[in-house]
């Protein structure tokens, strides 16, 4: 799991390989990838350093 710098986006990875990015004011999904790494656990994720 994983906070933007700015605090308003929240990325989680799941056991299937999925990746979420959930807007944490509203609490809704802005984003989501499915099966990005079939076979394998998200272990961790992190925000890119610049604000794009």
């Amino acid at each position: 799991m994983s906070m933007s710098r700015d605090g308003k986006y929240l990325a989680q990875g799941s056991k299937d390989g999925d990746v979420y990015v959930v807007e944490v004011k509203r609490m809704e999904v802005r984003h989501w990838s499915r099966r990005l790494h079939l076979g394998s656990n998200i272990a961790s994720l992190e925000f890119y350093p610049s604000e794009r």
